[in-house]
């Protein structure tokens, strides 16, 4: 009997702590929960503020794109005319763009509905064809100054002008598509038959017959613009019935400054793109 009633006091002892033992590791089970959804919502909370911060856009453009490649980047930062290494081309693409026609990733060209507002085609009698392009509002170079259909204008004067033709070689044959080009490249005339500034933000060029017909015609219409107020800071472009024309002291002198200068040049040293 002894030995019964001290097994029965053995085993109550034994369930009294075991009790005691669950009661306690309850609580600390509770807390750990709680302590750990307080620091889930302070985490919560922070990663909320810095994605706040993230979304807001920046007022001007910050920080820095690296890019890799494998091919050594060359210090030329104008067009392929100069330099056409496939790391440079990559180069002039992300710095020179706004082109009023678009070459797409289904290898289609289209107009480019970011740079143009309302695009229009003629066919000409004589066989040739004009397209007059309007700009949107809102284009501006990357020192905040506005983009206009005089830069689009100086670009096609300029690229296919004896003066530019002067420094190094560059070839000028971008544009031979268009009306009178060849009769401008000779310095036979100062004014581009084929070329108009029409009001500040429409421009036309007109196709010669002989480049047409063609399937991919409307490739014709690609005019990227140029910073005139860099390369030509005291010329002008203005219209005349016979066609647009740069105005000023606007000789390959000046442009062997403001674009072969291998320190300051736009060659070398693009200060404003688009």
């Amino acid at each position: 009997m002894k030995g019964k009633k001290f097994l029965s006091i053995l085993l109550a002892s034994a369930m009294v702590f075991s009790m005691a033992a669950c009661g306690s590791e309850g609580e600390v089970t509770s807390n750990t929960s709680e302590e750990s959804e307080d620091v889930a919502d302070e985490g919560s909370s922070e990663e909320s503020e810095e994605e706040a911060k993230e979304s807001v856009r920046p007022e001007s453009p910050s920080g820095q794109l690296v890019i890799g490649s494998t091919t050594d980047l060359e210090g030329e930062f104008y067009d392929p005319s100069f330099n056409n290494g496939a790391t440079n081309y990559k180069m002039y693409d992300l710095l020179h763009g706004y082109s009023t026609v678009a070459y797409t990733k289904e290898g289609k060209f289209e107009v480019n509905n970011t740079v143009v507002n309302q695009f229009d085609t003629v066919d000409n009698e004589d066989g040739s064809k004009t397209y007059t392009i309007k700009l949107n509002d809102g284009l501006k170079w990357s020192d905040g100054t506005p983009i206009t259909a005089k830069d689009y204008v100086f670009a096609l004067l300029l690229e296919s002008s004896d003066e530019m033709n002067g420094v190094d070689g560059y070839p000028c044959t971008g544009f031979t598509q268009y009306v009178g080009f060849d009769e401008y490249l000779a310095g036979e005339t100062d004014v581009h038959a084929g070329v108009h500034l029409i009001d500040d933000m429409t421009f036309s060029v007109t196709v010669k017959a002989e480049e047409l017909p063609f399937h991919y015609d409307l490739s014709y219409a690609s005019v990227g613009p140029r910073p005139m107020a860099v390369i030509a800071p005291e010329c002008d472009v203005e219209d005349t019935p016979e066609g647009a024309k740069i105005t000023g002291e606007f000789t390959t002198a000046l442009l062997m400054e403001t674009i072969n200068n291998p320190e300051t040049g736009y060659r070398y040293n693009p200060t404003v793109v688009c």
